[in-house]
């Protein structure tokens, strides 16, 4: 599983990923298709999401990298799909690398 937050950074990331559910999901409620909000695919989507931000969702969410959203999409594919990821963007090859380090597998995957 994830990692331990300590109590204040815990209500700093439950704050982050109701801004952040709501700019990928377009709600802050419950998913209207009862969909499971997975904060690593929504965080390699967004495209305006820092990399540092990425990588916590990663770190506390280690168990996402492996799962696939509603539609079949794994993050790997999210994120070399995603509109962050633009030429001479060198942050873009971190996350995919961590991505990749952590679910090799993901790459072989079709989406």
């Amino acid at each position: 599983e994830g990692i331990v937050l300590e109590r204040g950074l815990e209500e700093c990331w439950k704050c982050a990923t109701l801004i952040m559910r709501a700019a990928y999901y377009g709600t802050v409620s419950d998913i209207p298709n009862g969909e499971r909000v997975l904060f690593v695919h929504a965080a390699v989507g967004l495209k305006d999401c820092p990399p540092k931000f990425i990588l916590l969702a990663l770190k506390v969410h280690p168990e996402q990298v492996t799962e696939k959203d509603s539609i079949g999409n794994h993050p790997l594919h999210i994120a070399a799909a995603s509109k962050m990821y633009t030429e001479g963007n060198t942050d873009h090859i971190v996350i995919l690398e961590v991505i990749l380090a952590m679910f090799p597998a993901a790459a072989l995957i079709p989406n």
